[in-house]
């Protein structure tokens, strides 16, 4: 062109851009071709075609077909990460951690696809399931013991890694005891919490035991909460409280764990029934 006698230029200028026109449009129609034939072929991967012809063509002939086929197979990615978060087992710190890594690179990857609301509280229970994997100080309250068959003298046992440590022992002869009893434990995941109610009418029974073995055992500590399993002590001359089964009941708060990350905690983390 730059050799042409600037006279001569106006007169090849229209055919010069018109033969520009047709490479371009021949350029859009292979590469869209491409993409028919990659999406052709089940279980191959057509993002990088796909992201092209949109790079290069965003208002071409077939921009709207191929931005489909994106949409949906994004969609696709996203519903296949959430299915592996759910899939990786929470039950041990190391799983835990897993699943807060897949978390993780869900934000970072499909972030676009989670409501607003969503996405704060899976981020949160993210953050806290690193949290949770770190030792930490917990400061908690026992609120009160209710459900007692018959009025008893009894207490609360507090345990953090089969080391007991809380004692509340002077309820007097009722059916219920507001406590509001403060203590603090550090605790980390991989660490068992369990309290225990006692009777200690006569002589010092156990009647109820409730257990936590998951690494997000800390949640035992907020709340209302049923037994895990019952005592007896029948063949010593005490009551078989897995025959009666009272309706013992034991609630603490912790300061930490509020009452709206514990649903959070369940439903992302463990058992996580939310993916």
């Amino acid at each position: 062109y730059r050799d042409i006698p600037p006279e001569h230029r106006k007169l090849v200028a229209a055919e010069l851009e018109e033969l520009a026109r047709h490479a371009n449009k021949r350029e859009e129609e292979l590469l869209f071709q491409q993409f028919v034939d990659c999406k052709a072929l089940k279980g191959t991967d057509c993002k990088p075609i796909i992201e092209k012809y949109l790079s290069n063509f965003p208002d071409g002939a077939h921009a709207a077909v191929v931005r489909k086929e994106l949409i949906k197979r994004e969609e696709a990615e996203y519903l296949t990460a959430r299915g592996h978060i759910k899939r990786t087992s929470s039950s041990s710190p190391k799983g835990l951690k897993q699943r807060a890594d897949a978390i993780t690179r869900l934000l970072s990857d499909h972030g676009n696809w989670i409501e607003d609301e969503e996405k704060v509280r899976i981020t949160r229970a993210r953050d806290w399931a690193y949290r949770l994997l770190e030792p930490g100080q917990y400061h908690c309250t026992l609120v009160r013991s209710s459900g007692m068959d018959t009025p008893r003298d009894h207490g609360v046992e507090v345990f953090v890694a089969g080391e007991r440590q809380v004692l509340c022992n002077d309820s007097g002869d009722v059916t219920e005891k507001t406590w509001d009893r403060d203590f603090t434990i550090r605790w980390q995941a991989g660490q068992q919490i369990s309290f225990k109610l006692v009777n200690y009418d006569l002589r010092d029974q156990d009647m109820a035991y409730f257990t936590n073995d998951s690494p997000v055992a800390i949640v035992l500590l907020t709340g209302k909460n049923a037994p895990t399993r019952y005592a007896t002590t029948a063949k010593w001359g005490g009551t078989d409280f897995t025959a009666s089964q009272p309706r013992f009941r034991v609630e603490f708060k912790c300061q930490e764990i509020s009452d709206k990350l514990v649903p959070i905690i369940s439903d992302y983390l463990v058992p996580g029934d939310k993916w």
